[in-house]
């Protein structure tokens, strides 16, 4: 068997390739001026086969059909990808003037700490502000609204009247920083917009239908079928996130223990869940339809149960993947056909980013996927490595084998997203999976019987326990010794690589050639090298950068190895900010410093913090290369030039708006250069190694 001979038998494997090449390629860096050539040259190659007279000659270019299709899915994959952009732009006018919109509210609205959150559709109002502007497509938009009686009050299917001007937003302006805006973009999500009293108006209730609103009704009605028999708390958080998907109660504490153990997993509804929900639908249909009398009813039933459940349960990627894959092996059931798991994984992959190519850059997606990939290939191999005669020793292997798997799988994604390494994560494999099997029999079965208050509280109480034991192990793991390696540094090239030579092994392990083997020990061996420049370069680098971080004056010198940061406000909220930065380039944990002078390399830096300077008066102004301006230091810019030789004068983001722009206006009068950090964000200086 080799590997094009493997490849024919899973079609879909060959759609969804280009596919995805098509959706980065666009995503990442072409536009589409390029599509159409790709489409023109899948149709002039798929055709050639057909319109050539001689057999032979078709025969001998039959391959000219498979490459038109490939390059036809690669020009499909970028236009999806670029009307997927397309539809999130938001539309706003050239000057900075409010705008007024048409906000309806989607969901029902969640309360936060200090405001409503509502997920709305947009629509911009024309120049008249009577209808909505017909060149203009809604897009979806996150609004939190300052807590208040009025907001507290709004539900789904309200219409607001807000008023917001798009070009004030603030965006992401530190190197590394977590960018909330894409993250929306991926959800697609156009924005996230902060509406206070007065911005925004009631104008009508609407009561109309929509699936995915009574889906979360559905929901609600049944968590309160948990609180209603007594499941409250932590319990009733982790119940909440693992059978109905509502993460919404899961407090930081819990979910960083459930994060340290390579438990997370769990919280979030996927395949597993979906296999057990599918069997306990499969057990109780075979009680109503047996024999071949209602042959397409049954599957039909069990499909239309499954959807329904993957609604409820919010409709998550990993949600959405497990259920199109259960359907497609219903209806093969049905055909009486059997399915091939790489095919129908493949097929359920490519109707998701069909239906959204943004899926492609959802984290839930790239795990949900590589651990069912892993899990299928891998757990027979690493099963196969150890036999037991022992039935309990055996299926403990069973278990331990899928763990790894799963864990070879994902490992490289969830470093490089999170930066952690669960050490133990096969230890609270052993615990969450067979647990949270039996929470969810059991948690079905308290819905059934919730008429039943007697045998509800029965439920209840097993169901109670045994959340409370998986929490009081969890926690218990996390308190082992090493329990996790954190701040690991991960790049781009590292996943390339090490998902590169997994994908030898496998290749080695299906067909046996020794030259997959060497290809492995190849891709490894550059890897390594690779990384370890990459730890040369970084840990030899030599810069300083002025950190844009609202209201906090913060300058960081990293070199040779060493983190010397200098900080004046929250540094909790420098640290939030800058944390992956540092991850990235290998620095330790910041050593605080107090002086505001330093060096870097050869050039000088000052932090002016007061007006200690302001009686220093001399023919021969200090030389400075970088002067950095905090606190609303009380100076002119000609008072500056008068104490200070400077090469560069930066305006850090602790300085109010008013003084900022009064520094912008003297340094126009006076023909001097100025960086302001909070309009052009964090400064950042290289210097020569």
């Amino acid at each position: 068997m080799n590997f094009s001979h493997s490849l024919q038998k899973i079609p879909f494997v060959r759609f969804l390739i280009p596919l995805i090449a098509g959706i980065m390629l666009n995503t990442f860096g072409s536009d589409l001026e390029s599509c159409p050539l790709f489409f023109v040259l899948a149709a002039l190659l798929s055709a050639f086969g057909f319109l050539t007279k001689k057999q032979s000659l078709a025969f001998r270019f039959r391959w000219t059909f498979g490459l038109g299709t490939t390059f036809f899915f690669f020009a499909l994959g970028m236009f999806l990808s670029s009307n997927k952009q397309n539809s999130l732009k938001i539309p706003s006018a050239n000057d900075n003037h409010e705008q007024l919109f048409l906000a309806e509210i989607i969901e029902n609205p969640q309360e936060r700490a200090n405001s409503i959150q509502c997920l709305v559709t947009l629509s911009y109002l024309d120049e008249n502000k009577t209808e909505i502007k017909r060149d203009s497509k809604p897009v979806k938009a996150i609004l939190y609204i300052r807590k208040d009686s009025a907001s507290a009050k709004l539900q789904y299917g309200n219409t607001l009247l807000i008023s917001h001007n798009f070009a004030s937003h603030a965006k992401t302006l530190n190197p590394e920083e977590f960018n909330y805006e894409e993250y929306l973009h991926k959800k697609g999500i156009s924005t996230s917009i902060y509406i206070s009293p007065g911005k925004w108006q009631l104008l009508f209730s609407q009561n109309k239908f929509s699936l995915f609103n009574k889906a979360q009704q559905i929901q609600l009605k049944l968590m309160s079928v948990y609180r209603d028999f007594g499941i409250t708390g932590e319990e009733f958080a982790v119940l909440s996130a693992l059978t109905l998907g509502n993460k919404e109660y899961i407090d930081e504490d819990l979910r960083s223990s459930y994060s340290a153990t390579g438990a997370t997993h769990i919280l979030a509804v996927s395949g597993m869940h979906v296999g057990v929900v599918c069997f306990v639908f499969k057990f109780i249909l075979g009680f109503f339809f047996k024999g071949n009398r209602f042959l397409f009813l049954k599957p039909a039933i069990l499909i239309s149960a499954l959807w329904g459940y993957a609604f409820i349960t919010g409709l998550s990627p990993s949600v959405v993947r497990a259920t199109v894959m259960f359907s497609f092996v219903s209806v093969g059931m049905l055909l009486q056909r059997k399915s091939l798991i790489y095919n129908t994984i493949s097929a359920s992959a490519f109707l998701m980013l069909l239906y959204n190519p943004f899926y492609l850059f959802d984290v839930g997606f790239q795990l949900s996927y590589v651990a069912v990939l892993f899990i299928v290939f891998f757990q027979p191999h690493i099963y196969r490595l150890f036999h037991f005669n022992n039935l309990i020793a055996d299926k403990t292997w069973n278990l331990f084998a899928v763990s790894i798997a799963a864990q070879l799988g994902t490992f490289p994604f969830a470093v490089y997203y999170f930066h952690q390494f669960p050490n133990y994560f096969w230890l609270s494999g052993f615990v969450v999976i067979p647990a949270a099997a039996v929470i969810i029999y059991l948690s079905i079965a308290l819905f059934a019987l919730s008429w039943f208050p007697f045998l509800g509280n029965i439920l209840a109480f097993m169901l109670n326990w045994v959340l409370k034991i998986m929490n009081f192990t969890i926690r218990l793991i996390e308190e082992l010794p090493f329990a996790q390696f954190r701040e690991i540094c991960f790049e781009p090239y590292d996943l390339f690589f090490i998902y590169a030579s997994l994908l030898l092994l496998a290749f080695y392990l299906t067909f046996k050639h020794y030259r997959y083997a060497a290809l492995f020990i190849g891709c490894l061996l550059i890897y390594f090298s690779a990384d370890t420049v990459d730890y040369y370069l970084k840990t030899n680098r030599k810069m300083f950068i002025v950190y844009n971080i609202p209201n906090v004056s913060a300058v960081n010198k990293i070199e040779n190895g060493k983190n010397l940061l200098y900080y004046q406000g929250d540094f909790q909220e420098v640290q939030k900010r800058s944390g992956n930065f540092w991850i990235k380039n290998r620095a330790p944990k910041p050593e605080l410093i107090t002086d505001s002078y330093f060096t870097i390399g050869s050039k000088k830096a000052f932090v002016l913090t007061d007006n200690f300077y302001k009686k220093y008066q001399t023919n021969s102004p200090l030389s400075i290369d970088f002067l950095i301006l905090s606190n609303n230091v009380p100076y002119t810019i000609s008072e500056l030039c008068g104490i200070f030789r400077f090469e560069t004068l930066i305006v850090d983001s602790s300085n109010s708006y008013y003084q900022t722009k009064k520094w912008k206006e003297q340094c126009r009068e006076m023909n001097t250069a100025c960086y302001v950090v909070k309009e052009q964000g964090a400064y950042l200086f290289n210097a020569p190694s």
